[in-house]
Parts: structure tokens; C-alpha cells; sequence
């Protein structure tokens, strides 16, 4: 007895199979990109921390 989905049953082409390996791989590449703006956004907020820290520093 089988609880696996309906459409997994299916077996499936290797033009389909090709096509979701590409849809995956675009989605990891998406995800990497946003990825690398939060990180970059994230490097700008600690610069300008620490150049406040510093200018805080030097004004006592």
C-alpha cells in the first residue's frame, strides 16, 4: 500500500524531468542572489555602525 502522491506515481518523461531539474536550479540561483543582497545590506549597516562607533568614540 502506497501513500505516495498521485502524481509521483506517474512516471514521467525525461523532457519533464529535465525541465524541473532547470525550474530547481533557477530557483537556487534566485535564492543565492537574494541571499547575497541581504548579506551585502547587512556588511553596509555593520560599515556604517562601526564608522558611528568610531565617531562616537572620538567626539568624548
Amino acid at each position: 500500500m502506497s501513500h505516495e502522491p498521485e502524481e509521483e506515481e506517474e512516471e514521467k518523461s525525461p523532457e519533464e524531468v529535465q525541465l524541473e531539474a532547470e525550474i530547481r536550479a533557477i530557483e537556487l540561483d534566485i535564492s543565492l542572489m537574494d541571499l547575497r543582497r541581504e548579506l551585502e545590506a547587512q556588511e553596509e549597516l555593520l560599515e556604517r555602525w562601526e564608522a558611528w562607533c568610531l565617531r562616537l568614540g572620538q567626539s568624548r
